[in-house]
């Protein structure tokens, strides 16, 4: 993740959004887009090419989703903080959206492919350069999304917050759904318009799943530019050389603050503390190179660093559920 701060953005006229109907036909208008479905906005013009998917799971749940090549440089700059149908947003992949800092005039871009969540006070604010493309699914939800978490605790803790990130790009299940969702951004304009709704609800249940695998903090953990930073630097140390067991203890040592907070700002933005934060990406690492089927399961065990099998398999099977052998049959 890295945040920039960019003011040469700044003085942009901002749109005024109300209602979902006209965030649609603002959109329509904006990208000059054509609606070949009642939900799927086509955009081929000066502006950029591709699509756009609009999605209405029940009154107080919308999505859209962006798919288009910026033919110019882009900036979607709008006001929420009216709009009458949705309290929270939610941004999914946002590589290109900034947050602006109200009190001090400024942007801070987000790059990252982790979810931001936000009370439609915060401003959001998409920058895209000619070339590049706008690929981010939205959100807009009430608070009663937040009660469908089965843990009230941490429910409230999310009600309770302005806004937060959370990184979890390692997830599984989100890096199926990518892919998965990638495969249909192919498909006919027709098919697309049957199949993005299913993926959609789907995205929405993902996200309410890696909500509450979070702990809850015992008190307030705050994030400026610099910490988050940090954080996202002792994530990259602690994977580059993931065939050693890290010395959590001297990665913390280099970063500001103090330690016992780094652990718990660590938690907060990557779901886990960060021994299971590596542990669980090495296991990743692992399960792939099961799946590849290139090397035999004792080859994997000691590139991995065991030196026993049996008690690599039984690592492996209190992770996953099931011998690797029996994995690579079931899944391979």
């Amino acid at each position: 993740m890295v945040l920039k701060n960019n003011s040469n953005f700044i003085s942009m006229y901002t749109n005024t959004i109300h209602d979902y109907n006209q965030h649609k036909q603002w959109l329509k208008d904006f990208f000059e887009g054509e609606f070949i479905h009642p939900n799927l906005l086509k955009v081929d013009s000066d502006k950029g090419e591709g699509f756009i998917f609009f999605y209405k799971i029940h009154p107080s749940i919308y999505f859209i989703y962006y798919n288009v090549v910026a033919n110019r440089d882009i900036i979607l700059d709008l006001d929420y903080s009216n709009a009458s149908y949705f309290q929270y947003f939610a941004s999914f992949f946002n590589n290109t959206i900034c947050v602006r800092d109200k009190y001090q005039n400024t942007l801070q871009s987000l790059e990252s492919n982790g979810f931001y969540t936000c009370s439609k006070k915060i401003s959001i604010v998409n920058q895209i350069p000619k070339g590049q493309k706008l690929y981010n699914i939205n959100i807009y939800f009430s608070e009663a999304s937040f009660t469908e978490i089965d843990d009230k605790d941490i429910g409230e803790y999310y009600l309770s917050k302005e806004h937060f990130f959370n990184y979890f790009e390692e997830n599984r299940d989100i890096i199926l759904f990518k892919n998965s969702l990638q495969e249909v951004n192919h498909f006919s304009e027709k098919l697309k318009a049957k199949i993005l709704p299913v993926k959609i609800q789907e995205l929405y249940y993902l996200f309410l799943n890696t909500l509450k695998k979070i702990t809850v903090p015992s008190h307030e953990v705050s994030f400026n530019e610099s910490s988050l930073n940090d954080l996202f630097k002792l994530r990259n140390k602690l994977i580059e050389n993931w065939t050693v067991k890290p010395d959590v203890e001297n990665l913390i040592q280099k970063v500001k603050g103090k330690p016992e907070e780094i652990e718990e700002q660590f938690e907060a933005v990557f779901g886990h503390s960060i021994t299971t934060y590596y542990s669980n990406y090495k296991m990743e690492l692992i399960r792939i190179a099961v799946l590849n089927n290139n090397q035999s399961i004792s080859e994997i065990a000691t590139e991995f660093g065991y030196t026993h099998v049996q008690h690599f398999s039984t690592t492996f099977k209190r992770k996953f559920g099931c011998s690797p052998s029996e994995y690579l049959h079931q899944h391979g």
